[in-house]
């Protein structure tokens, strides 16, 4: 097979070659045409072609193979690497809607603990207000009954000047041993 590559290759080179030689043969040189050194030029090209060709085959197709093979595996590499990424993408989309979700659910326990605080606040505040309306009212009724008792007692003491006042107008001596002599019986008694 190796041979068949190389006759495919030399064998254009030699009908060329062998051309252009007939026609020197043939007297078809006139000075302007092929000479024998072009001839040479020709065939060392064609050696140096077909050389080359055989040195440089194994390498470059390694190469070109082995090149390839790494854009085939570069391909599959971003190929997952891009599958990967749409893998992240869809996990963040289902993390953002969850987010969502979760900070209506936040939101929606802030506004509970909120208003229970609130109810609390009022009912301590109904708590306090009721204790400050029972201290004002006892406030209020002991005053009163102080103002009762001060007020009985001043009645009590202008009575009783009064009372001095009339006895001491309306009784006599007569009166004043008659009563002291009522009050000694009893204690004696």
């Amino acid at each position: 097979m190796k041979i068949g590559k190389i006759l495919f290759f030399l064998l254009p080179l030699l009908l060329v070659f062998a051309g252009s030689v007939l026609a020197e043969a043939e007297g078809g040189s006139h000075g302007g045409g092929w000479g024998t050194i072009d001839n040479y030029k020709l065939l060392n090209f064609a050696v140096l072609v077909a050389v080359l060709f055989v040195l440089l085959k194994k390498p470059a197709s390694n190469f070109f193979s082995q090149r390839v093979e790494n854009l085939k595996t570069e391909i599959s590499e971003l190929e997952a690497k891009k599958e990967q990424a749409e893998k992240d993408l869809h996990e963040y989309q289902k993390k953002m809607e969850s987010l969502d979700e979760e900070v209506k659910t936040i939101v929606k326990t802030y506004v509970e603990q909120g208003e229970n605080a609130r109810e609390k606040i009022l009912a301590e505040a109904k708590k306090s207000a009721e204790k400050l309306q029972s201290q004002a009212e006892k406030k209020i009724e002991q005053e009163f009954k102080l103002a009762r008792e001060s007020l009985s007692k001043e009645i009590i003491e202008k009575a009783v000047a009064e009372a001095e006042k009339l006895i001491s107008e309306n009784i006599n001596e007569q009166d004043q041993e008659k009563i002291i002599s009522d009050y000694i019986g009893k204690v004696v008694a």
